[in-house]
């Protein structure tokens, strides 16, 4: 069994002791006076504000030919509604099968 050594027992600290709560509250004041002239400082102080700089797209002017002939394009599309109504009046979807996706689609179960 081993006894413990009472010369390894920590030493009283030679710290000064914490201060007063009466020092703590005088210093306060003066701490908050300064913060917020801190403050004040830092919110009259001009900001320089400086936009990024944007790279110069150099197609441009092709990108803006395409948007403007897209909207120009109509949203319906002539050619496959009558590509679909020659296959409809040729029987091509006269089936079972083509009802029944047609009804699937129709209520939203594809």
């Amino acid at each position: 069994m081993n006894i413990p050594d009472s010369s390894n027992r920590l030493q009283a600290s030679t710290e000064p002791a914490p201060s007063k709560p009466a020092d703590v509250a005088a210093r306060q004041p003066k701490a908050v006076e300064q913060a917020a002239q801190v403050a004040v400082q830092q919110q009259q102080a001009p900001r320089k504000v400086e936009a990024p700089e944007r790279p110069v797209y150099s197609r441009a002017p092709e990108v803006a030919e395409f948007v403007a002939h897209l909207r120009e394009v109509s949203e319906i599309r002539s050619d496959v509604i009558s590509a679909v109504r020659k296959l409809l009046a040729a029987g091509q979807y006269d089936t079972r099968e083509a009802a029944e996706e047609a009804a699937k689609r129709l209520l939203g179960q594809d």
